[in-house]
């Protein structure tokens, strides 16, 4: 089999989700983006701008109901302020999903912390443009 090459390309498409300390339940899973089907993760990055003030930790998995650490190859400290990018995968959705985020907190709940996740995808099949 010999591989053909094609001309096409696709605008990858990228979605930027802001949350706060409010909007996580520790030790449950919170639905952050709505994933279609065929859709591959190709970048990413979750960006703390206002760090946690919980009083002992405060940490953070984003994946999918499947795998909750999926984007994190360990979990993401939202006690400092910083920029850290999304684990790559490959894994390509069957079915649509949503990219969910797993927060773990010890000691005091948090009163402050404002974080957003930035998340791009392509579509297998997709076409926007064809090179002429």
């Amino acid at each position: 089999m010999a591989i053909t090459r094609t001309d096409d390309y696709q605008w990858p498409l990228t979605k930027v989700k802001r949350f706060t300390f409010a909007d996580l339940v520790d030790d449950e899973a919170v639905n952050a983006h709505w994933i279609p089907p065929g859709a591959i993760v190709v970048g990413g990055a979750l960006v703390v701008e206002t760090a946690w003030d919980s009083a002992t930790t405060a940490t953070l998995d984003i994946g999918d109901s499947v795998d909750p650490d999926r984007y994190t190859a360990s979990p993401i400290d939202l006690k400092t302020a910083g920029r850290t990018a999304l684990t790559l995968t490959g894994h390509k959705y069957a079915s649509p999903t949503n990219l969910q985020f797993f927060l773990a907190e010890a000691g005091t709940a948090a009163t402050e912390g404002e974080a957003y996740v930035e998340l791009t995808i392509v579509l297998e099949d997709r076409q926007n443009e064809q090179a002429s």
